[in-house]
């Protein structure tokens, strides 16, 4: 699965998971200076409860060291991993005021015309920013230690927070921005047999008239949302630089030493 024609600069194939649908290994993109993410050291993924026994011996396989659990306390209750043993798991959770409950009974019932789901992420991602900067401050530092390396970042479909996550990384990393932002809407393409199948059961059970258009502003993610945080980045920072500074205590020797731990030659 490639972005573009040079093998390099994409991510890396998804690792073929039976219970994983948004599951890659990041490394393989190109620094503006043509540096590699190495391979086999970052990951990113949907959650991990529904791991067959054979994702966990492929999971096992990949000799992670750190799980970073972006999901609230409500869903990792309703969802709890399925890890092998010897994983170091670090629950850094994102969206904590969200009543999920109320939310997935709309979802699941199909009463989501109200619901302006546009809106809502943008809320979310300018929400990343001005009331999870502790949250993600905490997920640089666990990235800036290289004894934690290999490292899993996930939350429950791997596209929102986990996207947003990705897309600082690679600030940090000095990826070109096009990168940054294919790398994001990859999820949508990896995700979409899982959202046509959700959606197919909303409009099949739902008593309500729903369109596909609707359902999928709810499920994908849009360039528009990354563009957004970018936006309140410059609105309250000025720069990125100074949002990594400022906001997550992300010095420019913090950047060097995370760079030397991920980036090759």
């Amino acid at each position: 699965m490639k972005l573009n024609d040079d093998p390099v600069q994409t991510s890396s194939l998804r690792t073929p998971f039976e219970s994983l649908d948004n599951f890659r290994d990041v490394g393989g993109y190109r620094t503006k200076k043509g540096r590699v993410i190495k391979n086999g050291m970052i990951y990113r993924s949907d959650n991990l409860s529904k791991l067959t026994p054979k994702d966990l011996i492929q999971l096992s396989e990949l000799q992670l060291k750190t799980i970073c659990d972006l999901r609230s306390d409500f869903e990792r209750k309703q969802e709890p991993n399925q890890l092998p043993e010897g994983v170091r798991v670090i629950n850094i959770p994102i969206q904590e005021k969200k009543d999920y409950s109320k939310i997935q009974k709309k979802i699941l019932t199909g009463d989501i015309a109200e619901l302006d789901f546009r809106a809502m992420h943008f809320k979310n991602y300018k929400a990343f920013i001005i009331e999870f900067s502790a949250d993600f401050q905490r997920l640089m530092q666990v990235l800036q230690r290289e004894e934690n390396y290999p490292i899993l970042i996930h939350c429950n479909q791997g596209k929102d927070r986990t996207g947003f996550a990705l897309a600082i990384l690679f600030f940090i990393l000095d990826i070109p921005l096009q990168t940054v932002f294919e790398d994001y809407l990859l999820s949508n393409r990896l995700l979409e047999k899982r959202f046509q199948k959700l959606t197919t059961q909303i409009q099949g059970t739902s008593t309500f008239n729903m369109s596909e258009d609707h359902l999928l502003e709810l499920f994908n993610v849009q360039q528009e949302y990354l563009e957004h945080s970018l936006s309140v980045i410059k609105e309250k920072h000025g720069t990125i630089k100074e949002y990594l500074r400022s906001n997550l205590t992300v010095t420019e020797a913090c950047q060097s030493r995370m760079q030397n731990i991920l980036l090759g030659n």
